[in-house]
């Protein structure tokens, strides 16, 4: 098979732009990336490439930062080959774990040998944070423990840790390749104590939902759309009992429908899906929860083109009001095993007023704590005592 390789340089520079980029990059086709100091070499099988997909991702972000592109054809050969010679060499953690390739024959002696199938650009050990990571599992003891991996990628982590006398291992991720890779790869290394769960599309908006009714929300104020349209009454087509609860007297039909008069706007759902004609159709001084990752429903520069008085909130680190779990997860961590209690919906209500209380003074560019803040360990911790 042939592909393109394709050169991206970024002017001005930016790190966070590049891991961006990769993302959305390989949700149009790219396979593999290669990080350069100015930018990426991404690489897509010639039949899958769209010159207009990747103006679109790039066009994105033009206001600030402009790319040079180059294209070049790359032919077909052997890509098991090339990525042994020129990129995947079997790495070694600590002299304790070795992490190789199926195609590697030539490789360090280590205790724990973990096999990774090199079909995505993560997961292989070779990122820091992963490496990181790998280290505390190896320095830490794991015999009949139960391990939580969320967001497994590859699964390398929780294989390290069942290889260690973990008793059981749960994996998560929202990728289906992930999915996917992380099961080949714990039959790779006979790995029968992980269970790989794909959280598929929708879990997220439902889990809002359920919150939103529960304080008090109106079922009839609450409009569930999926890549279907709305949720309504006698709709059968990709219904299932999890979003049967929510349907509703409407005849609305589209998510265009479902924005007109909206006071809000609480996206988990997929890039782009938001439109600026949908929110010029909405109702005045709109709140905007675009939270797709890392390339939201609707961009800040589009809402700015209908309106001037918004709240919007997303995922991303590089605007304003980021909603990310890392704000709860490390104090609901330490205040659960602080206290040992376990979650219900009182304690979620109360976290989550607790969150809010930090901000005295909110401001359309600040309802919510920035993930780092320092208060908020503190904070929820407190809530679980």
């Amino acid at each position: 098979m042939d592909y393109y390789k394709i050169t991206i340089n970024i002017t001005p520079f930016e790190e966070w732009l590049r891991d961006v980029l990769t993302a959305q990059l390989g949700e149009i086709g790219f396979e593999s990336f290669l990080e350069t100091e100015t930018g990426i070499e991404a690489f897509i099988p010639v039949a899958n490439f769209s010159d207009a997909e990747m103006e679109y991702v790039l066009n994105a972000f033009q206001d600030d930062f402009t790319f040079s592109i180059n294209k070049e054809i790359i032919k077909s050969q052997n890509w098991n080959e090339v990525w042994e010679k020129n990129y995947f060499k079997p790495l070694v953690v600590n002299n304790k774990c070795v992490i190789r390739a199926p195609f590697h024959t030539e490789y360090p002696k280590a205790k724990y040998e973990i096999i990774i199938e090199p079909n995505m650009a993560f997961g292989t050990g070779n990122h820091e944070t992963t490496t990181l990571m790998i280290e505390t599992i190896l320095e830490n003891e794991m015999e009949n423990k139960n391990i939580l991996d969320m967001g497994c990628g590859s699964g390398i982590l929780g294989i390290l840790a069942s290889m260690k006398g973990a008793k059981k291992v749960t994996a998560i991720d929202i990728d289906e390749w992930s999915y996917k890779g992380a099961n080949e790869n714990a039959a790779l290394n006979k790995i029968e104590n992980m269970v790989v769960v794909f959280s598929g599309a929708g879990a997220a908006a439902i889990a809002c939902a359920k919150i939103f009714l529960d304080m008090g929300l109106k079922p009839q104020n609450l409009i569930l759309t999926d890549s279907k349209g709305v949720i309504y009454k006698g709709r059968t087509d990709g219904m299932n009992k999890y979003k049967e609860q929510f349907a509703i007297e409407t005849s609305k039909r589209t998510l265009a429908d479902a924005m007109k008069d909206a006071d809000a706007f609480v996206g988990c759902s997929a890039k782009g899906v938001l439109t600026k004609e949908m929110v010029a159709t909405m109702a005045k001084n709109p709140i905007i929860f675009a939270l797709s990752n890392p390339v939201p429903e609707i961009f800040p520069k589009k809402i700015k083109k209908v309106t001037q008085n918004y709240i919007l909130a997303t995922g991303r680190s590089d605007f304003p009001n980021q909603i990310n779990n890392l704000i709860v997860f490390p104090g609901i961590l330490r205040g659960l095993l602080d206290s040992g209690r376990k979650m219900n919906l009182a304690l979620e209500f109360k976290i989550a007023k607790s969150i809010t209380s930090l901000i005295k003074k909110p401001r359309p560019n600040y309802i919510i704590p920035s993930p780092f803040d320092k208060r908020l360990v503190k904070t929820i911790v407190n809530c679980l005592k």
